[in-house]
Order: structure tokens, then sequence, then C-alpha cells
């Protein structure tokens, strides 16, 4: 069971809300509170550490996704549900998992909870693989890691044949050591974090790279070249990181 949190300024909003999910989502959608504004959802978050927020845009003198920025890690999803449209591009550059229009759809709401209920089953089975090969001691360069390419197929690889990742959408470019590219189902955020005890570094918000396949650096045009020489921009806020990383 999926356990949430409803941030939003409105009663009615979060009434009907908590309504559908207990109508519909019953046994899937567990609510364990509600907030009024982003503070107050902020403290809830805290305390209860939810798997999913449903977050309102738009409350008196405040932007909803202002949330973020009371967690120095983010270990939740976000499913916004508001009145306006307009937040789209917002909404998506900050990574949430998706974006419902009120008044709710429960045929869209229910795809989008059986979409969240695969990721998170998916991240459980990352975790439990990554603590199995712990326990056995194997050596972190060879753990496998499950890329999740559809509902019906996960591919496990090893870290050091990943060369470099790419942002696709909701969906990331997996390019391994081989030639060979992979579509997953998973955004490249999420890979970051999975790929995260590893030597990857997110160079740019569309690129991961295996620092160990670096071939290349041009700084008058911060650009990397891959061991596959592909070019990959280097962002001007993460290009000090980036050349201390690198010993430059």
């Amino acid at each position: 069971m999926i356990t949430a949190i409803i941030i939003d300024d409105e009663k009615g909003g979060r009434e009907t809300l908590e309504f559908i999910l207990e109508k519909h989502f019953k046994g899937k959608v567990y609510v364990l509170g509600a907030g009024v504004s982003v503070k107050e959802g902020a403290e809830l978050i805290k305390k209860h550490n939810p798997q999913l927020i449903f977050l309102d845009m738009e409350m008196p003198n405040e932007h909803g996704l202002n949330i973020l920025k009371h967690f120095a890690e983010v270990n939740f999803e976000i499913i916004v549900t508001t009145a306006h449209k307009n937040y789209g591009i917002d909404a998506i550059k900050a990574g949430v998992f998706d974006y419902i229009l009120k008044p709710i759809d429960i045929e869209e709401l229910e795809q989008t909870i059986s979409k969240l209920e695969t990721k998170i089953e998916h991240k459980a089975e990352e975790l439990l693989l990554k603590k199995m090969m712990t326990n056995v001691g194997v050596s972190p360069n060879h753990h496998k890691i499950p890329l999740l390419i559809s509902n019906n197929k996960t591919l496990f690889v090893e870290a050091n044949t990943i060369l470099r990742c790419e942002a696709d959408g909701n969906y990331t470019k997996v390019f391994f050591t081989s030639g060979k590219s992979e579509l997953i189902t998973k955004l490249i955020k999420d890979l970051e974090e999975t790929l995260k005890d590893f030597d990857f570094y997110r160079v740019h918000k569309s690129h991961l790279i295996n620092i160990s396949h670096v071939k290349a650096f041009v700084k008058s045009d911060d650009v990397i070249t891959m061991a596959d020489d592909s070019i990959v921009p280097l962002s001007r806020t993460e290009k000090a990181n980036f050349l201390k990383k690198m010993n430059i």
C-alpha cells in the first residue's frame, strides 16, 4: 500500500481527494494526513515519511513546489493536483511523478497510481538486490544494476558496463560500453540515485556519465568526450565540481 500526504489549502479539495482515494483506491493508497500549507505539509512529511505527496500548486502567497526547499534529499514522489494548466513545465522541471488537473478524472488517477506502484516495487527490488550484494561481499564495480525496460522486462547489468545516461522525457536512454543502448522506464534523477554508489556524475540536467569512461574534456567549449567518442555537454553550474572531481 502507498502511504500519502495531501497538501491543499482548500478544504473542498482535500476532502474530495480523500473521498476519491477512500472509495476507489482503498487498499492501494493510505492517507496519513493532510496539510493546508507548504510549511504544514513539510512538517507532516518529516513526521510520517510518506511515499507520495498529492500537492496543490496555488496556495495563499506560496507556490506548492516550494515544498522541495524544505528537504536536502527528496525521498517521496509528487503528484500535482491543480485546477491550473500553466504549471506543467515547472512541475516537469521539478521532476514530479505526474500532473493531474482538477476535477480529478478517476481513470487518469488509476493509471498514475498503477505506474507509481510499479516504480515503488522496482525501487524495493533495487534496495533488496543492493543489500544482498553487500552481504555477500561483491565488489561494487560488479554489482548488478536492475534496469526496467518495460513492465515485463528488467535488464541486469554491471555498473561499469554503463558508459553514460541521457534523459528522454520520462524515460532515460542508457548507453553501454558494448555500443548498445536501452531506453528504460525511469527518470534520469532516479537512475542517478541508483548509481550514486558508483563512479557516476550528473554533469548536466539531461546527462549522467561514468567518470571512468571519460576520454577528454575541452574546457573552452565545456564539452566532455566519452570513450565511444560521444560528446556530452557540461553544465556551467557543475563545471567547478567536475573539474575538482577530475583533478583538473
